[in-house]
């Protein structure tokens, strides 16, 4: 049994592995040229030998860890450790040029001996192009035969991470914020029409043209309420950890499919909590008033925006005379009217989210740490809080810290 062979045996259970042994065969085509070099303990990447080295896009190669499967179960090549800024390096064959491939600190490279270059017509270029794109063939059959199954499986036993977007979506949220103070409270449009090349009108002339300060803030302001909306429904699912969520009996995934307030309802379900109560009813109005109309086409529950035929006389507003507490009665509402409102609401939601029942899961999210969700994960995050908020403070620090030396590869 060749040595790649059995490194995928050894990869399954005794029940799956004919299978999987199968399916590794049907991915090994593209890597016919391809032969591990077993003899070589120093490699490219650590400098231990005159090599040309290649950057490959994330275009080309989009998961790195689809690659080590590849070089592990496929061409039987061996990682030769970490190294400063250097995750992993695997050397190999490749129609007789010793070459590796390896993921560092600014991404992946590929690299290509000097001596077998001098020793061969193919240009570096060239060579560099055909290793990758049968690698890249490779790893696209991997996930493709296995690990799409194998990823499904782990999403139904609740084994995944969720990508922390929260500081992204914070920073829109801040942005779409700004621009309505400087418009509101400068009394001066944000945008104007500054960009203009000489002769020709404006590219922001037609937009310009009839709006004012009010119509601008309130652009704005809508911006920044859907953004909040986005960032809060985000940190409920991130939350979960602090919550009695259970993800081997409820799918994560089916949560974050849930509606905003089914998953606010889902989080603060303490009947008792009156601060959960009071903050879900305000944030309640706020979505009908602001948010769901310009997320559906300009359209409410309400009706706000149809009128009836009264025969004789005109069309009415549905809503009567309700209709001046709807956004649309003014051609633009004043700023008392929305923007401070929804900023003194956001405010005290966000100190109640950091100081009430899930606080820990907020302070990990805007720690920026990814949220895991398997069985050990949720066991440490709890034990931790289970200590109190300086023993949970630690440990997200300590954590932090850990991704942060990960990421910068300074083992």
């Amino acid at each position: 049994m060749s040595r790649r062979h059995s490194r995928a045996r050894k990869s399954a259970s005794t029940g799956e592995a004919l299978s999987i042994k199968d399916l590794l065969k049907q991915c090994e085509a593209p890597l016919r040229d391809f032969e591990p070099t077993p003899d070589d303990r120093e490699g490219f990447a650590r400098g231990g030998k005159q090599a040309t080295g290649v950057s490959i896009t994330p275009e080309r190669l989009p998961v790195p860890e689809s690659i080590i499967l590849v070089m592990t179960l496929l061409v039987g090549a061996h990682d030769l450790g970490r190294s400063e800024k250097l995750k992993w390096e695997y050397p190999f064959r490749y129609n007789g040029h010793n070459c590796s491939i390896s993921q560092e600190k600014f991404g992946l490279r590929l690299y290509i001996s000097d001596a077998s270059l001098q020793q061969s017509q193919e240009s570096a270029g060239a060579l560099s192009q055909a290793i990758i794109s049968k690698i890249s063939a490779a790893s696209r059959c991997l996930e493709n035969k296995l690990l799409k199954d194998i990823g499904q499986q782990q999403l139904a036993i609740g084994r995944i991470t969720v990508k922390n977007q929260s500081p992204s979506l914070r920073r829109m949220y801040t942005y779409f914020r700004q621009l309505a103070i400087d418009t509101y409270d400068q009394n001066r449009l944000v945008v104007r029409p500054s960009l203009q090349v000489e002769g020709e009108p404006s590219v922001f002339a037609e937009v310009i043209d009839g709006w004012d300060r009010r119509t601008e803030g309130f652009f704005c302001t809508v911006a920044m309420t859907n953004a909040y909306f986005s960032l809060l429904e985000h940190l409920l699912v991130l939350a979960l950890p602090a919550t009695d969520f259970e993800p081997t009996k409820n799918l994560v995934t089916e949560f974050i499919g849930m509606r905003l307030f089914d998953k606010y309802d889902r989080v603060f379900n303490d009947p008792n909590d009156s601060n959960a109560s009071s903050f879900r009813k305000r944030l309640h109005d706020a979505a009908e008033r602001w948010r769901n109309p310009y997320a559906h086409g300009g359209f409410d529950k309400a009706n706000g925006t149809i009128a009836f035929h009264l025969p004789e006389i005109s069309a009415l507003p549905v809503l009567l005379s309700d209709i001046r507490t709807h956004p649309t009665f003014h051609l633009v509402p004043e700023r008392e009217m929305s923007f401070d409102q929804l900023c003194s609401l956001f405010d005290e939601l966000d100190t109640w989210l950091r100081t009430g029942p899930i606080a820990h899961g907020i302070e990990w999210a805007e720690e920026g740490l990814d949220v895991p969700f398997n069985p050990e994960s949720l066991s440490a995050f709890r034990r931790a809080a289970s200590k109190g908020p300086e023993a949970f403070s630690n440990f997200v620090a300590h954590t932090s810290h850990g991704v942060d030396m990960a990421t910068n590869m300074d083992w």
